[in-house]
């Protein structure tokens, strides 16, 4: 199993409290006087930055602590435009200034820049001049927005959280899992500190599970990235000329790391996003499909935030084959998981945002070739089961809000049966706000007898055993008339499937059909053929006890009737390969359970073999050697789980909650981290509301926030206020944080929802509780975090 841990957050703080020094003022347009809102205002202290930012929102207002008394300068920094600084302010001990700074609009155009300026620079800090340069200064006010903005309390978020499994080539969309939840005080990502990153690299290994961890504004920003990280100019890429890039790459060999390019606008300077891929991975399959993208988005008070991001990673398998009865096992890449958020609004007390969310649709019309009418009640699937709808008495189906991207579409009708036809499918392609038209159709006539009998056919149809509807491979079939003269009847033998196609002239009048498997033979039917086509019939070979299958096979050939069980629990195991193997090693007759466990092998030769049998997640099986020679033999093949170690994957264990397996609840459970608490702990505390569930723990005080009114809780962690005055912890719900933490005499304490009011009691499945900072796992970490975490697993978020 992957775990992605991206490094998107936007965990938002109180901003800087105007105290007993300082400086405030707005940002004004010289020409026009107006505010000017998303500038970044700092100060500066002779040469140096006093570490002091502000960004201004729709009034232009800034407010700037400063360190004590002194002569300062006033910097604003603007996406695509010039700095400016003030003329000097001097601020006496204990003084509040007011000053204004007035800024023109000489523009920063990146449309000149040209690609081959000059080699890589691995020096992107200081006053150097150069193209170089000027795109990552551009590129550093947008991250140093958006870093301002985690820290800045208020947004509320609406976080559409994604999880999609991909073909192996990270191309068609497979199947996908979507979560909307709502976010207060920032985005349900974070990443390690950069330094630790830069010293541990960006994929590590942790009991089994894979951590992909991407790069957050923090990270770009810090001196551990720029350190270990050289730069250069690139165009767009094909089809976004009106883009440039700064491509970045790692210095020398070391551990697992990124490379990537910071793309931004030509015209208007401003960085789009960030496009990343991981190296030193080794020789691993699937590492190019290693890689993530962070889209920004700039909200109308100057604000910046992670639009959406997404991090692939490789799922990895075990590939086993038998060869000359040894076994060989082959790690492959089985398909590409992608996991990502997208923001579909935010909103704060001057400021609402709203994505402009570009979902394709898919329509079409089934068609039946065959009789050349609409096909009614036909199944269409897109990529798996991620969209399913059924066709109307018209033929037509429809599908709606369908993330862009390419898909298999699937269509399945009883008809295709008949046809001895499997499932259909064909590649979509979904683009945003548009309408992929695609006509689906069962196959002509002609179509098919020119794919099956190029010659032309008479009659198709399936030979089943009559018991549970299996397929009858290696069955003789023949069909002949009275007027065949020399040319002999028809003849044809069955596929593994059971699925025959008797090819011939094509003929008009009576046929005679009937089906053998050495002396074992189906009753004789008439067919009317037709000189246009073929017909349709299927036939029953029984191969149940009591009948003639018991009997000797004259041809000196044997039928294995075989059924295959989970050893644990007896249920039929489904899509398990079954094989007949020689001593020599060779195979002499191979097929796949059906649903019913029911397997039919006919080898093409009599004699003593091994009876083999695998599934992936299941033991692989080897009997005694069986004596097949004449007649039908039954056997039960049992088997037994299977935990196979591959480095990505992670076999949940059985009798726990798979979706709890899955986010990592039991494992942190045994390492005795924290106060686990599972349904029927919860359960047995009774809870009327949320918080009944914390305050029943050990350790657990209601906060003084809370004096004087009964109708709201805030709990805190008697451990974690050692150091502070009362400390709010964090909450996460569904692993996605929905409360930050923080002291609880902050001004917004009373504007973040108290668990009482996040959940109701009966919707909760676990609780995951950390009183200290040592217990908490990494993936929690985050701003505020030092106050206690708490983790909510709802019935519904997780499946329950």
């Amino acid at each position: 199993m992957i775990r992605v841990w991206p490094a998107l957050a936007l965990l938002l703080l109180a901003p800087d409290v105007l105290v007993a020094q300082g400086l405030v003022g707005a940002v004004r347009d010289q020409a026009t006087l107006q505010p000017i809102p998303g500038a970044m205002v700092s100060l500066i202290q002779g040469d140096l930055s006093t570490g002091r930012l502000f960004l201004t929102g729709q009034d232009g207002r800034f407010q700037l602590r400063t360190p004590g008394p002194g002569v300062y300068r006033v910097r604003v920094e603007r996406i695509g435009f010039a700095r400016t600084e003030s003329d000097p302010v001097v601020i006496e001990e204990g003084q509040t200034r007011t000053q204004d700074v007035y800024v023109g609009s000489e523009a920063i155009r990146l449309e000149g820049i040209d690609v081959s300026a000059g080699p890589r620079q691995c020096s992107l800090r200081g006053d150097d001049v150069g193209a170089t340069q000027t795109l990552w200064d551009e590129a550093r006010k947008a991250l140093d927005a958006a870093r301002w903005t985690e820290r800045e309390a208020g947004l509320r978020f609406q976080v559409v959280q994604r999880t999609r499994s991909l073909d192996a080539g990270g191309r068609r969309v497979e199947n996908e899992d979507r979560n909307v939840a709502p976010v207060f005080g920032g985005n349900p990502v974070r990443t390690l500190p950069p330094e630790d990153l830069a010293e541990g690299g960006y994929v590590r290994e942790v009991e089994g599970f894979i951590h992909y961890y991407g790069p957050d504004a923090a990270v770009l920003l810090s001196d551990a990235f720029l350190n270990t990280h050289c730069f250069r100019i690139v165009d767009g890429p094909e089809g976004e000329t009106h883009l440039v890039g700064l491509e970045f790459e790692p210095v020398g060999t070391r551990n697992p790391d990124i490379e990537g390019v910071l793309w931004m606008d030509r015209a208007t300077a401003r960085l789009e996003r960030v496009e990343f891929r991981y190296t030193g991975l080794g020789r691993r399959p699937g590492t190019d499909q290693a890689r993530g993208q962070v889209r920004f988005a700039e909200l109308s008070d100057g604000r910046w935030i992670v639009r959406d991001w997404w991090i692939r990673a490789p799922l990895l398998g075990l590939s086993r084959q038998w060869v000359a009865g040894e076994r060989r096992d082959r790690v492959m890449v089985t398909g590409v998981q992608e996991t990502g958020s997208e923001v579909v609004s935010a909103s704060g007390r001057l400021v609402s945002w709203h994505a402009d969310v570009a979902w394709g649709h898919v329509e079409g019309v089934v068609w039946d070739s065959v009789s050349g009418t609409a096909l009614a009640d036909a199944e269409v699937a897109l990529g798996g089961r991620i969209r399913l709808t059924r066709s109307d008495a018209r033929g037509r189906f429809q599908l709606d809000d369908v993330a862009p991207g390419t898909y298999w579409l699937r269509f399945d009708h009883p008809v295709l049966d008949t046809l001895g036809v499997d499932p259909l499918w064909q590649e979509v392609i979904v683009r945003p706000d548009s309408v992929t038209h695609v006509d689906l159709g069962v196959p002509s006539r002609m179509s098919i007898l020119a794919l099956r009998c190029p010659g032309g056919a008479v009659v198709v149809g399936t030979v089943t055993d009559g018991e549970g509807g299996v397929g009858v491979p290696g069955a003789a079939l023949t069909a002949a008339g009275a007027d065949d003269g020399d040319a002999g009847p028809l003849t044809a033998t069955t596929t593994p499937e059971g699925h025959y196609w008797l090819c011939g002239p094509r003929r008009t009048g009576t046929l005679r059909l009937m089906a053998r498997l050495g002396t074992l033979a189906s009753e004789s039917v008439e067919v009317e053929t037709r000189e246009d086509g073929f017909v349709s019939r299927d036939l029953v070979l029984s191969l149940s006890p009591g009948t003639r299958a018991q009997g000797a096979v004259g041809d000196g050939r044997a039928v294995l009737v075989g059924t295959v069980v989970d050893a644990a629990s007896g249920a039929p195991v489904e899509g398990a390969s079954v094989r007949l193997v020689a001593d020599d090693g060779e195979v002499v007759g191979q097929a796949l359970s059906d649903p019913t466990g029911r397997v039919i092998l006919v080898p093409d030769r009599s004699g003593t073999f091994a009876l083999e049998a695998q599934r992936l997640g299941y033991a692989p099986s080897r009997g005694e050697a069986l004596d097949l020679f004449r007649g039908t033999r039954r056997v039960e093949i049992r088997l037994a789980t299977e935990a196979i170690p591959v480095e990505e994957m992670v076999v949940s264990v059985r009798g726990r909650f798979p979706a709890l397996e899955r986010n990592g609840f039991y494992q942190r459970e045994e390492r005795g981290l924290g106060v686990m608490l599972d349904r029927d702990a919860i359960d047995a505390l009774a809870p009327v509301q949320a918080g009944d569930v914390l305050r029943r723990q050990r350790g657990v005080t209601v906060g003084p926030s809370s004096r004087g009114n009964t109708t709201r809780r805030f709990f805190v962690f008697r451990r974690s206020t050692l150091a502070h005055d009362y400390c709010l912890p964090v909450v996460y719900l569904d692993g996605a944080m929905v409360r930050q933490g923080g002291p609880m005499d902050d001004p917004d304490t009373e504007e973040r929802p108290s668990l009482d009011e996040l959940i109701p009691a009966q919707d909760i499945e676990a609780v995951e509780v950390y009183d200290t900072a040592s217990e908490i796992p990494v993936q929690f970490m985050g701003s505020g975090s030092a106050c206690g975490v708490v983790v909510i697993w709802t019935r519904t978020g997780i499946g329950g």
